[in-house]
């Protein structure tokens, strides 16, 4: 995983795509409830993952690359959420 975590950070995309290709379904339902539009989840989506590959770099693993996902999802759909 660190490896994999290494070389993502070096921009592959390869690698990011392994790292976060297995939380993308699971991130989608996350927001569909919050966000109440399979559209607006989708949106929210492309941009937590836009914001996970440009912060990538103050990723340390800790905590997981799951639970980080999730936070930066959960921020994704409260900026979208109207006040």
């Amino acid at each position: 995983m660190k490896d994999l975590t290494d070389s993502a950070r070096t921009r592959d995309k390869r690698a990011f795509r392994e790292l976060a290709g297995p939380h993308l379904r699971d991130l989608q339902l996350h927001r569909y409830p919050i966000l109440g539009s399979i559209h607006d989840a989708d949106d929210a989506l492309q941009k937590s993952l836009l914001a996970a590959w440009r912060d990538l770099a103050d990723f340390e693993g800790r905590p997981s690359i799951d639970t980080w996902l999730y936070r930066i999802t959960t921020n994704s759909c409260q900026n979208t959420l109207p006040i």
